[in-house]
């Protein structure tokens, strides 16, 4: 999102198991803004980007300003508090995309997400925007409760899966005219 439509990450989280992790952006994304990210992003997992950390020893008192900017790639020290220093400074490199601040475990490759899936916005507004996201494991556990939830509301208004959405707008329909 940074690099394609230089949009700047205000926060993100990769939320607990299996709710949708989320990106906050200053403004919604389109929807095709939102097929391009997704693309972009299922073409690099499905090319199996390496995934690794770099780890730096900073002494005591001493502030990480080492930067490394080749390949579009952001500097080592970025995001970290003005008053951090000495310790262990840890960076997430995801070959040849991105280099950011370790905050987390790590998966050996891109490819170990299987796949992408960045609905598109639900409304737009002015002010910073919650992006939701699903890979992985939280994707295929989304999918399935969706297919079961959709199963359930043809079952119930007695039509098939792909008629579902026609028959709950007549059924509202239908519900204001009353």
């Amino acid at each position: 999102i940074e690099t394609h439509l230089q949009l700047p990450t205000l926060a993100w989280s990769l939320t607990s198991f299996p709710n949708p992790s989320y990106v906050d952006l200053p403004r919604a994304l389109t929807p095709s803004e939102s097929t391009m990210i997704q693309d972009e992003a299922n073409r690099l997992v499905f090319e199996g980007r390496k995934v690794y950390v770099e780890v730096k020893e900073l002494e005591t008192g001493q502030k990480d300003t080492d930067t490394d900017n080749s390949a579009g790639t952001l500097e080592f020290g970025r995001g970290l508090p003005e008053d951090y220093t000495g310790g262990v400074h840890r960076v997430v490199v995801i070959d040849g995309v991105d280099r950011n601040p370790c905050c987390g475990t790590h998966l050996p490759t891109l490819s170990s997400l299987q796949t992408y899936l960045l609905p598109p916005p639900g409304a737009t507004g002015s002010g910073p925007f919650r992006h939701y996201f699903l890979s992985g494991p939280r994707l295929l556990t989304h999918l399935s409760t969706a297919q079961s939830l959709l199963t359930r509301t043809a079952s119930t208004l007695t039509c098939g899966v792909v008629d579902a959405p026609d028959r709950v707008s007549l059924v509202v329909d239908e519900s204001k005219r009353r």
